[in-house]
C-alpha cells in the first residue's frame, strides 16, 4: 500500500517514511472500525489508498495550502479530505466538521491513536457555527475550507463560504459534474462574496505494473475536478440560512 500511494499522490506532494506509515496505521484503524461502523465502502487497502487518501491529496495541487494555514473539513465524514492533509501538513491547523457525532468521536480517536496534534473536532451542522446566534463563532476565521463530495455545490457554497476570511478559499471536490455545478453556483458564489477562480481537473497516473490492480485503471480515468473559490469580500449577514430553505430554494 505504501509504495502505491507514494506513486499516486507523488504529482501533489511527497510522502517520507513516516507519513506513509501514518497513512498505513490509518488503513488499518479506519478498515477494523469499518467492521462495526459504516465508514467507508471501500475496504480494500489499495483502494482506501487511491480513492480516500491520494484523492484526498490531490488538494494539494492547488498550492494554498502551508504550515501556518488554519483550516476546517466541512462534512468530514470519515476523515477526507482533512485527516491526510493533517498527516501531510503536521503543522497545519484543522478543525473537522461533522453534523454525526458517531464519525467525530471515530476521527477524535484516530488521531490521538496517529499522533495527530493541533487538530480540533466540532459536532454541529455546518450552518449553525457561522450564524450570528452561535455560541462560538467559526465565521471567517479560516483560510482555507474543504469540502469532499457533501452537496450540490450551490447548496455547498452557502454552508462553506461563511467559514472563509476574505483573502481564502473554499476548496470543492467533485466528480465529472463539477463543471456543470459551478456554472449552476455562480449566482450563490457572488451572494456571498466569492469569486470561482477554477474548476481544475485532477490527472492521476500510476506505473504501468500498477494498472492491473483492482480498480486502479478505472481510478486513472476518472473524471474528478477541484472547484476553487476565492472569498473576496465578507458574506452578507443573512446568509447562511436554515439548512431547510438552503436545500429549498439554492441562492
Amino acid at each position: 500500500m505504501k509504495d502505491l500511494l507514494y506513486r499516486a499522490s507523488k504529482p501533489f506532494t511527497e510522502l517520507d517514511s513516516e507519513k506513509l506509515s501514518k497513512f498505513e496505521e490509518f488503513t488499518r484503524i479506519m478498515t477494523d472500525v469499518n467492521k462495526s461502523m459504516n465508514i467507508t465502502a471501500i475496504t480494500d487497502s489499495m483502494g482506501i489508498a487511491l480513492k480516500h487518501h491520494a484523492d484526498s491529496l490531490s488538494i494539494i495541487s492547488t498550492g494554498l495550502f502551508s504550515s501556518d494555514k488554519k483550516v476546517c473539513d466541512i462534512g468530514c465524514g470519515g476523515g477526507f479530505p482533512g485527516i491526510p492533509l493533517k498527516i501531510a501538513f503536521p503543522q497545519m491547523y484543522i478543525n473537522m466538521i461533522d453534523s454525526t457525532e458517531k464519525k467525530i468521536n471515530y476521527l477524535k480517536n484516530t488521531a490521538c491513536l496517529l499522533g495527530l496534534e493541533n487538530i480540533d473536532f466540532t459536532s454541529a451542522r455546518a450552518e449553525e457555527l457561522t450564524r450570528p446566534e452561535a455560541k462560538v463563532s467559526h465565521r471567517e476565521k479560516y483560510d482555507i475550507a474543504t469540502a469532499r463530495a457533501v452537496a450540490r455545490l450551490n447548496v455547498l457554497c452557502e454552508l462553506c463560504l461563511p467559514f472563509v476570511k476574505p483573502g481564502g478559499y473554499f476548496l470543492s471536490m467533485k466528480g465529472q459534474k463539477a463543471p456543470e455545478e459551478a456554472a449552476e453556483a455562480q449566482n450563490a458564489v457572488l451572494q456571498l462574496g466569492g469569486k470561482i477562480k477554477e474548476v481544475r481537473k485532477i490527472n492521476f497516473t500510476l506505473p504501468e505494473e500498477y494498472l492491473s490492480l483492482p480498480d486502479a485503471a478505472e481510478f486513472c480515468n476518472s473524471e474528478r475536478y477541484i472547484v476553487i473559490i476565492e472569498k473576496i469580500k465578507k458574506t452578507p449577514m443573512n446568509y447562511p440560512r436554515q439548512y431547510s430553505a438552503i436545500k429549498k430554494k439554492p441562492l
